[in-house]
């Protein structure tokens, strides 16, 4: 680039280096390649992976500075319009469903970016940046647009000396936006049927459950208060007619409740736990009546609750399902002592 005050500039990019200044430009909110690499040559006087033969610094009067403050409030106001648009849909009854699957495959991620993804998306799964993806060897569909959504960048300190929370917006893509098969997220279930019941049991304890043969019975399960015992009657226990019910029992048993909204957040949660482990279940359309008409702070408070809970029950139940495998090595162990014990005395 020569004339106009410019001095000559010449850089020297290998394939690598050109699909990365190329991946930047794409995702920059500048409009050319020039201005693209003013901002590059501003930022810095030697980029890793880019040799430079000068080092210069365009006069800052020949080109217009980025206002990356600015710029991020604009995106801020742009991804709370989505979270607006999301709830004010769910306060005039409509279904939360697709909201609620895309809860279960992202856990850990809030409820305010899952309103503001369902808006954008619907489902999605698998979410990672156009760079995150790239060096994973997975193309962004062409025309695909990026979705916005809020990602903590850490603590910092205010002029009076107090901590504060620092949040940007991040562009992310779903994996059905790329050329990368969808697999399963979420919470990873890899329990057979014996060793779910053992996790649920461990759950339930110091509960006991005891199975009762009863020819007569359909499914019959309830919690006994002068045994202080679950009996299930049933002439033969279906698995996931039993994991059903013990999964209710445990909710039962550990957040018991009169209060309407505190029962369908236990039925929001039992959706998702069911849901996660592969049952079919009754998609729970009470909830978006009782959504209906309720502020914005009511609807997030619910939703969060309710993922909470499922959270907090399947964290749960990954930590007994540990605790069945550690029960069941224990005792193979101790019937192998028993069986080398045994052994020793036959040979005396």
């Amino acid at each position: 680039m020569e004339g106009n005050g410019f001095k000559n500039i010449q850089i020297r990019l290998n394939q690598k280096d050109f699909e990365q200044f190329i991946s930047r430009y794409e995702t920059s909110t500048t409009k050319t390649y020039r201005d693209f690499l003013f901002e590059l040559l501003n930022l810095y006087d030697q980029k890793e992976g880019i040799v430079m033969d000068n080092k210069f610094m365009p006069p800052k009067s020949e080109k217009e500075k980025f206002d990356y403050g600015k710029y991020m409030r604009e995106e801020k106001d742009i991804y709370n319009d989505l979270v607006d648009q999301g709830i004010k849909k769910i306060s005039e009854g409509e279904s939360v469903k697709t909201l609620l699957t895309t809860m279960m495959k992202l856990p850990n991620v809030s409820v305010n970016n899952l309103i503001a993804l369902n808006v954008q998306k619907g489902e999605v799964s698998n979410l990672k940046t156009f760079t995150e993806w790239k060096k994973e060897n997975v193309l962004v569909n062409k025309g695909e647009k990026a979705l916005r959504m809020l990602k903590f960048d850490g603590e910092y300190v205010k002029k009076d000396g107090t901590k504060g929370n620092s949040y940007s917006v991040a562009k992310v893509f779903d994996v059905k936006q790329t050329n990368k098969e969808p697999e399963k997220n979420g919470w990873q279930v890899n329990y057979d049927q014996n060793q779910l019941t053992n996790a649920l049991l461990v759950m339930l304890d110091p509960t006991p459950v005891v199975l009762r043969p009863n020819e007569q019975a359909e499914n019959v399960l309830f919690y006994s208060p002068e045994q202080k015992t679950i009996v299930v009657e049933k002439e033969k226990v279906g698995h996931e007619a039993l994991h059903k019910e013990l999964i209710r029992q445990a909710y039962n048993l550990k957040y018991p409740t009169d209060d309407t909204r505190e029962l369908l957040i236990k039925e929001l949660s039992i959706y998702l736990n069911f849901s996660t482990l592969g049952f079919e279940a009754k998609y729970p359309v009470q909830i978006e009546n009782f959504l209906t008409g309720k502020d914005a702070e009511y609807i997030v408070d619910f939703l969060n609750d309710g993922k909470e809970m499922n959270n907090m029950f399947m964290e749960g139940l990954e930590r007994c399902y540990e605790h069945s495998l550690e029960e069941v090595k224990n005792k193979e162990l101790e019937d192998k002592s028993v069986e080398e014990i045994q052994y020793e005395e036959i040979e005396r």
